[in-house]
């Protein structure tokens, strides 16, 4: 993002801001077209930032959803339905499979809803195409025993098309090794369906959980680390459709933060910023109790002497810290804080209604025009 936009955002807009810039967007997901080239489609997990669906949809060729509500975003921005790849732990016929078009892919992941998807099969008159979710030991799938049982099943009854498999361990996933030991896992499981069960998986879906440098002092060789990824895939036994989900390695870095300094005291030798914006609209993904430093910017760009704060928000408790240890210039008040990495999570994670505090307004940042995609919220009205 140009340093002339976040001068204009700064003049022009009030804080707390969130700020999505679509050109960074455009180049992170042509970046990451290139490293996986013909073998992998791209897939958006919408959790990340339902905000920008509807800009991100350009860039991937599926979107996951996970809820009524995502679904409904989806269906408010125009998706196109086949587009669209219906997950989630809890799935009912009352919401969820009633919006969704018979023409989206829907996750398996219990029983119950291999036998939901087949009542909407009957209702709509058409096969419902499926991924089976493979569990990862925890809430989430299903594990191969009723993988098996559900593929057995649709023999007999014929009414879903199993496209094949989809798995998702956890994001922030820093060890090629434990990468390499899932698609061999992934590998496995294939064959042997191929060979036990005389079903062909023709699409896998994999959950990369490409980490993100959220912090100054933790950093990783994201290029290196892709370049494996590659060729582990290229390796694979499994030649079939590779769907590459993503969320944060696909977002973060298109998005930023926007606060001003409101107040300064020092309390016992020890000197606070205070900022108009807090815990409640951002953030990160491994900080624990503020103790890391997330990457900042600091408006205007001048040169004064260092100094260190514990920087707070304005919520009414000891638990809105941002940061501890910001060494940084000397601030000032009016002095507005950059929070980079922002486009995922960060802004949806937080304790937004809490002591009724207003929801920031949105921009996107479209070439080099400035787009407002929400006014700031009033949770007084939702509270009321």
């Amino acid at each position: 993002m140009r340093c002339n936009n976040i001068k204009k955002l700064i003049s022009n807009y009030e804080c707390p801001t969130y700020v999505f810039d679509i050109n960074e967007l455009a180049r992170r997901a042509q970046y990451l077209k290139t490293v996986f080239q013909d073998r992998a489609l791209l897939c958006y997990a919408m959790k990340a930032n339902p905000l920008i669906t509807n800009y991100v949809d350009k860039f991937v060729q599926r979107l996951e959803v996970c809820s009524p509500g995502e679904l409904q975003i989806c269906i408010n921005k125009n998706i196109k339905p086949e587009k669209i790849v219906v997950s989630g732990v809890y799935k009912d016929d009352n919401t969820i499979l009633n919006l969704a078009s018979k023409d989206s892919i829907f996750t398996i992941e219990s029983l119950n809803q291999y036998d939901l998807i087949k009542t909407k099969a009957i209702r709509e008159n058409s096969k419902i195409k499926v991924l089976l979710r493979l569990t990862s030991n925890n809430q989430f799938g299903l594990d191969k025993d009723d993988i098996i049982k559900v593929i057995n099943d649709n023999k007999i009854n014929d009414l879903v098309d199993i496209l094949g498999i989809q798995f998702y361990s956890q994001t922030q996933k820093k060890s090629i090794h434990k990468i390499e030991k899932e698609l061999q896992l992934l590998d496995a499981l294939i064959i042997e369906l191929q060979t036990e069960q005389n079903f062909t998986v023709l699409e896998l879906e994999y959950g990369l959980g490409l980490p993100v440098n959220y912090f100054t002092e933790v950093e990783f060789d994201e290029a290196m680390l892709l370049s494996n990824i590659k060729s582990l895939i290229s390796n694979m036994n499994f030649k079939g459709q590779l769907v590459i989900e993503l969320g944060r390695g696909l977002v973060a870095s298109c998005g930023k933060y926007i606060t001003k300094v409101v107040d300064l005291k020092n309390n016992y030798n020890q000197s606070y910023a205070i900022v108009d914006g807090g815990i409640h609209h951002i953030s990160y993904y491994g900080q624990f109790m503020a103790t890391k430093i997330p990457n900042i910017d600091v408006y205007p760009d001048i040169n004064l002497d260092k100094k260190e704060y514990v920087v707070c928000g304005s919520l009414c408790t000891v638990n809105d810290v941002l940061v501890r240890q910001f060494n940084t210039r000397e601030l000032r008040l009016g002095d507005y804080l950059v929070f980079n990495l922002a486009g995922a999570y960060s802004m949806c994670e937080g304790i937004s209604l809490l002591l009724s505090r207003n929801l920031p307004k949105v921009v996107v940042i479209v070439d080099n025009e400035i787009k407002t995609i929400r006014e700031e919220v009033k949770t007084y009205l939702i509270n009321s």
